[in-house]
């Protein structure tokens, strides 16, 4: 009997981008799972900021069930309102009570299908918010929580970081991709480490380069918490190299020698990565934010096209292959690119990436082994 997963996720299915959850989800198809992609955290207060989603989900695919890929079905949640963090506390003890309703506004369509599934994926977003009702109608499901990124790096509005403490003890595994997010759930004896995979072939096939000829690249691709002090300082530091950029930057770093491309499809960046110079990960320092060394998608497909990356000292950990800089530090980040332009690529130890089917088929199992809670 073919089983039901269904994934809670910010993230669209069918967009250009690819986080770790699409390829998840995947990965559960793969394995001969019935996959429903659903996407949590939508509603007309996105409009409010430069929220890409909107592009990637126009009206006519909001609120149904679509099929994307055999066995890959996507479900666009627009609900009438969700939690936005104001960034001022008293404005979000004013919404709380307001945002604390959003689980209410569930289509009966998706209520269905969270239903009949045999998993629950759920990302740490404010999908959260629904565990409760989740667990309701379907006592049988196993709730897995994959936590992608930390709730309070993200910002998350005070709402969903309760909803988060409050479920944790419903779930079967709480799959963290980094052993530092552990300190977040003391005393569970359901976390497991489960690292972020790698689509390994994507990178393994060859590419013609994208760049000019004789032209030395450091790309930089993705958006969060993106430090634009910090790409300028490299821009300036080397006017000699051309600085990619990749992402719905809403802060662009202006220099003559910034190339923006903004959002691409995956597949369009891949020749760029396998054939720059430099991987940069411009991320700004934020509290709990070390977790990213090990959870960073950007710095694993670095690592797998081996290019030296570029990347402040908080996450670069004591990697061989991560040329750490100390934010804020124009010296010390162009004497960091400086070491990883001159960088000895055949002797950096590059990290060995597991599979996404091997980190689903450990994520499946240990659900399984645990069962419901």
């Amino acid at each position: 009997m073919i089983k039901n997963a269904v994934f809670l996720s910010q993230h669209v299915l069918d967009s250009r981008r690819r986080a770790g959850m699409h390829f998840l989800a995947r990965a559960y198809r793969d394995a001969g799972w019935r996959v429903t992609f659903v996407t949590v955290g939508l509603s007309p207060l996105a409009r409010l900021g430069d929220d890409a989603r909107l592009t990637d989900a126009p009206p006519e695919v909001r609120n149904r069930l679509v099929e994307i890929e055999p066995g890959l079905t996507q479900f666009v949640w627009m609900a009438p309102l969700h939690p936005r963090n104001a960034h001022r506390g008293w404005l979000n003890a004013l919404t709380g009570p307001i945002f604390a309703s959003y689980p209410a506004f569930v289509p009966a369509a998706l209520r269905a299908v969270l239903a009949e599934a045999d998993h629950v994926v759920v990302e740490s977003a404010a999908g959260i918010m629904l565990v409760p009702m989740i667990r309701r109608d379907n006592p049988r499901a196993r709730l897995i929580y994959r936590v992608s990124d930390d709730l309070r790096v993200l910002g998350a509005h005070p709402v969903v970081l309760a909803a988060e403490r409050a479920a944790l003890s419903r779930f079967s595994v709480i799959s963290i991709p980094s052993p530092t997010l552990a300190d977040r759930f003391p005393g569970l004896e359901t976390v497991v480490h489960h690292p972020h995979g790698l689509d390994t072939a994507v990178f393994s096939e060859a590419t013609a380069s994208p760049y000019a000829p004789g032209e030395r690249a450091v790309i930089s691709v993705g958006t969060m918490l993106f430090d634009t002090a910090a790409a300028l300082a490299v821009c300036r530091a080397r006017p000699d190299l051309q600085v990619h950029f990749f992402g719905a930057l809403a802060d662009k770093p202006s220099a003559d020698n910034a190339v923006h491309h903004g959002e691409r499809p995956f597949a369009e960046l891949v020749p760029y990565m396998q054939h720059a110079a430099v991987g940069a990960a411009f991320y700004r320092p934020a509290p709990g934010s070390a977790y990213l060394a090990d959870t960073s998608n950007k710095m694993m497909q670095y690592a797998a096209c081996r290019l030296p990356i570029l990347a402040p000292d908080f996450v670069a950990g004591g990697r061989g292959h991560i040329f750490g800089y100390r934010p804020d530090d124009s010296g010390s980040i162009a004497q960091a690119l400086d070491a990883a332009l001159n960088a000895d690529r055949s002797v950096l130890p590059f990290p060995t990436a597991l599979s996404w089917d091997t980190v689903a088929a450990a994520i499946i199992t240990d659900a399984e082994a645990t069962g419901p809670r």
